[in-house]
């Protein structure tokens, strides 16, 4: 006779147990970009990213993914939707509330995706975030992706602000995806990244 706890987990999950099986990890310092030339892209149906302390060098700066399929251009174009939710430190009105980000949201854009903006410089300030890809090695479908980060932003007058992104879309081309590039759209950036399988 089945027990209750073997009705209630008996879930067919398609043979994938949700494991993380890491690809590929670096720290990297004063660097204008990172790049993953071998992410495994056929052996897994989905990849998880990880950033840590992610700086930039210089406020208002954002932190951007690009793809590419021959592991030298970085050009895949992209379809996408943005939004953030801000709230400055000193509780002012001026720069907080809910945003849909019409200049970081692509309609087939090949100069990479923003997964978080307006990063502020501070030295106390680091973002983090995660950045779900699927199906990279598919030669048939698009390939989805998820991203969402926490950090601080520059306000400017403003003043800093605490912050929350949100990017979703899809890379539109049947080519597989086999390499990644992390950079900022200007100066220099320092952090983390970890990239799983997820089997």
């Amino acid at each position: 006779m089945a027990t209750y706890n073997a009705i209630k987990y008996n879930v067919d999950f398609g043979g994938h147990s949700g494991h993380l099986i890491p690809i590929a990890s670096t720290t990297f310092s004063n660097s204008s970009s990172v790049e993953f030339t071998s992410i495994k892209q056929t052996d897994f149906d989905e990849h998880l990213v990880v950033i840590r302390d992610f700086h930039n060098d210089t406020d208002n700066r954002q932190c951007t993914i690009s793809f590419s399929s021959d592991g030298t251009n970085y050009n895949r174009p992209v379809v996408s939707t943005y939004v953030n939710a801000v709230k400055r430190e000193d509780d002012g009105i001026n720069g907080s509330g809910f945003n849909y980000q019409d200049d970081y949201s692509h309609g087939g854009g090949t100069s990479g995706q923003e997964v978080m903006v307006d990063n502020a410089s501070d030295s106390d300030n680091a973002a983090f975030g995660i950045i779900r890809l699927y199906n990279l090695g598919s030669s048939t479908f698009v390939k989805h992706f998820l991203s969402e980060f926490s950090g601080m932003s520059s306000g400017g007058s403003d003043g800093d602000s605490a912050s929350h992104h949100l990017a979703s879309g899809y890379i539109n081309d049947t080519s597989a995806v086999t390499a990644l590039k992390f950079d900022s759209n200007q100066g220099t950036i320092d952090g983390t990244i970890q990239i799983f399988g997820v089997e």
